[in-house]
């Protein structure tokens, strides 16, 4: 969250939460720059949790609900706003994703840019009514990349390095030691980039499903120890 207020300045940022721990000590360090948003998942969405949907895919519907009806930039809690996002909140398209994989397979749902009552957003969200329990990726990066070949002229896509790379399966590159001449030379690569790992990139995507490593991270070894991730992140942490 402190990236996203850091790199994009957002005149809100909401947080959306069903459960929420009063007691952390990030979340109240924050807690005068967020808007805290709950959701009573039994009373919003009877239907899925009767079903015994995933939280994922009930989030899924929730996002495209959201953007609905307020417009906006969604982020999974696990991405990492690195640049701004001006450029594409003047997108002549209406809304705005990110290509995930190498042969771009498919568009994550992690982000998403959308503007209240666009045309892609009713159709992803209408959708969810074939939905089926045991799914994973179908409706959430399948089927947008999908639409966006039928119906091109209602959403921009990016190459995968603007929000979803590297991807999950580089989970060992990011957050490996690095030696001090690799340290030295990542660390020129983000100045050069301005803080990015790749020109044009906006945002990282820490996979955290996939990413044990993330667990045991602290401050200090957020600052000390040199992998690629700490060191991509390192300047948001105070």
């Amino acid at each position: 969250m402190r990236a996203a207020l850091v790199s994009l300045h957002p005149d809100r940022l909401n947080l959306h939460y069903t459960d929420l721990n009063d007691d952390n000590e990030w979340l109240r360090k924050l807690h005068a720059n967020i808007t805290l948003v709950h959701h009573d998942l039994q009373q919003e969405y009877p239907k899925q949790v009767e079903e015994n949907w995933h939280l994922a895919h009930i989030s899924g519907v929730m996002r495209l609900d959201i953007l609905q009806r307020d417009g906006g930039i969604y982020f999974d809690t696990d991405i990492i706003a690195l640049q701004p996002f001006d450029d594409l909140l003047h997108s002549p398209k209406d809304t705005v994703l990110g290509n995930e994989g190498r042969d771009r397979f498919g568009l994550c749902n992690g982000i998403i840019l959308g503007r209240k009552g666009a045309a892609f957003l009713d159709r992803w969200k209408e959708s969810y009514s074939s939905f089926e329990v045991g799914e994973w990726s179908t409706h959430s990066v399948i089927l947008p990349k999908q639409w966006s070949l039928a119906f091109p002229e209602d959403v921009c896509t990016l190459s995968p390095s603007a929000f979803f790379w590297p991807s999950w399966d580089s989970i060992q590159y990011m957050h490996e030691l690095l030696t001090d001449a690799q340290a030295r030379k990542f660390e020129k690569t983000l100045a050069s980039h301005n803080g990015s790992m790749y020109p044009r990139q906006l945002a990282y995507h820490a996979w955290h499903q996939v990413a044990p490593q993330l667990d045991g991270l602290t401050p200090e070894i957020v600052r000390t120890r040199n992998t690629r991730f700490n060191m991509l992140v390192r300047r948001f942490v105070e």
